[in-house]
Formats: structure tokens, C-alpha cells, sequence
């Protein structure tokens, strides 16, 4: 009799904040993990706790993605290994809040490199590994600022737009096969400690925040159910349609209002 194989779900950016959130969830469900993170103790960390809570096999590989060889690094070692993955959480990124030249370019092509180019390299390679599963899934994060091109965050905004329409157009491309597509939107979400610090620093932004249980919990029933878009929270999904629909000028106008805070306070 022939071997059950072990399908995993594959988390880039497991090891903290919203991925590891998702980490969780699907730990809940017994679901085997791949982990790809930066190489650093909090990735072993992460993994050993999953391990020791949850009874699932759960593996690790430290690297940057930001690297433009780490996608077919990423795909090479579970070719190598034998890991069969049919879910792929393409949830790493990072963004920058401030005024154009706060920060040196080479951050920004780094923000490009990894929140854009990295997630395009996983997906490409991964889809004929996922076809071959009966059910397959592909969770990609984006955020509300992909309708919400907040003045101060121009690359990042940027980033996420591209991710959304990314997602919804490889979902039709798709669309007939057994592969699931997701885009998860969500707005503010406290995932490290100076986003906790901003917050506190500005108490109006709290009526929006969510945390990453919060977050990771909506992505990964969205992505079962095999929705297009989830947005987490009602108030968060309402300004998320307001993006869509307002006209540009008064939009624009308010959010350049609305971001004002990380003109002199980049981070």
C-alpha cells in the first residue's frame, strides 16, 4: 500500500507578525508548515513552539528574500526534500512611512524586490506544483492601501496596488483548475513593536486596528472558501469600497490629510 504524502502550506515571513499568525491557524487545522524566513533565532523559535503545541511536522529555511536567486532557492530545497505543497502564503513584505527622500533608494528596491518580485518568483515556480494536487491554494497579502495610496508611503502603496491586481488576474487565469487565488487586504495591524508604538501615539488610528490572530484567522477561511478579496473587519471593508468609488481628487486630498503624521515621522 502506497505511502499517504504529507502536503504542507508553505508561509513566507512565518516567522512573526501576521505570518505567524497564519502559521498558527493552520497549525489548528493540522496542517504541516513550511517556514521561510529571515535567518534568525525567532524562526527557529517559531517553529519549535509549533512543534511542540500542535504535534505537526513543521520546517524551516532561513534566507532573504529580497535576494533575486531566494524564489528558486525556496523551490529548489523543497524539490530536494520531497515536500508536496499545496497551500502557498506569499505573506512576506515590509514598508516605510515618510517623506520620498527619508530613505535611501536602495530601501526601496529592496520594498520592490521583496513585496513584489519575490511573490511573483514563489508563484510562478510553485503553480505546476500545486496543479498537481486535487485542491491547491494560494493566499497573497496585499492591504487596504491598495485602494488607499496614502501620501508618504508612494512605494509601498505602490506595491500593494501592484499585488491586488496581480492576484485578481492570475485568479482568472486560473480560474477552471484546482488552484484557489486570495488577495487579503487588510488595514493597520500591529505586528512589531513600533507599530504598537505608533498606534499608541495616535489614538484615532486604533478604531481600525486589528491584530494579526484577528487577521490570520479571516485570510485563512477566506482562502478556503476560495473568496477573491478579504477584507478584515466591517469598518475596514467600508473604507476599503470607499477607495474603490470616491473620485480621485477628494481621495487623494483626504488621505494625504489622513497620513500626514509620517511626513516628519518616518519609520
Amino acid at each position: 500500500m502506497q505511502e499517504k504524502e504529507t502536503k504542507y502550506a508553505l508561509i513566507t515571513g512565518g516567522s512573526m507578525g501576521i505570518g505567524k499568525a497564519i502559521a498558527i491557524e493552520l497549525a489548528q487545522k493540522s496542517t504541516p508548515l513550511l517556514l521561510v524566513a529571515l535567518e534568525e533565532p525567532m524562526l527557529y523559535q517559531t517553529a519549535d513552539e509549533l512543534r511542540q503545541t500542535y504535534q505537526i511536522p513543521v520546517e524551516t529555511l532561513g534566507i532573504n528574500l529580497v535576494d533575486e536567486q531566494s524564489p528558486q532557492r525556496v523551490f529548489d530545497w523543497c524539490q530536494e526534500n520531497n515536500y508536496a505543497v499545496n497551500i502557498l502564503i506569499n505573506n512576506a513584505g515590509f514598508g516605510r512611512g515618510g517623506q520620498m527622500h527619508a530613505f535611501q533608494l536602495s530601501e526601496y528596491y529592496a520594498m520592490m524586490a521583496l513585496n513584489n518580485r519575490a511573490t511573483v518568483g514563489l508563484t510562478y515556480l510553485f503553480i505546476p506544483e500545486l496543479e498537481r494536487h486535487d485542491e491547491a491554494y494560494i493566499l497573497i497579502m496585499s492591504s487596504m492601501e491598495a485602494m488607499l495610496p496614502l501620501p508618504y508611503k508612494a512605494v509601498y502603496a505602490g506595491t500593494k496596488n501592484f499585488l491586488f491586481g496581480y492576484a485578481l488576474a492570475l485568479r482568472e487565469e486560473l480560474s477552471g483548475k484546482n488552484i484557489g487565488v486570495t488577495v487579503m487586504c487588510p488595514g493597520p495591524t500591529v505586528t512589531n513593536e513600533s507599530g504598537l508604538k505608533r498606534i499608541q501615539a495616535n489614538p484615532s488610528n486604533k478604531i481600525l486596528v486589528k491584530m494579526p490572530d484577528e487577521v490570520a484567522r479571516a485570510g485563512v477561511n477566506g482562502m478556503f472558501q476560495r473568496k477573491n478579496i478579504v477584507v478584515p473587519g466591517r469598518l475596514q471593508s467600508t473604507f476599503f469600497s470607499l477607495g474603490k468609488h470616491l473620485p480621485t481628487r477628494l481621495k487623494m486630498r483626504l488621505l494625504k490629510r489622513i497620513s500626514q503624521s509620517f511626513a516628519n515621522d518616518p519609520g
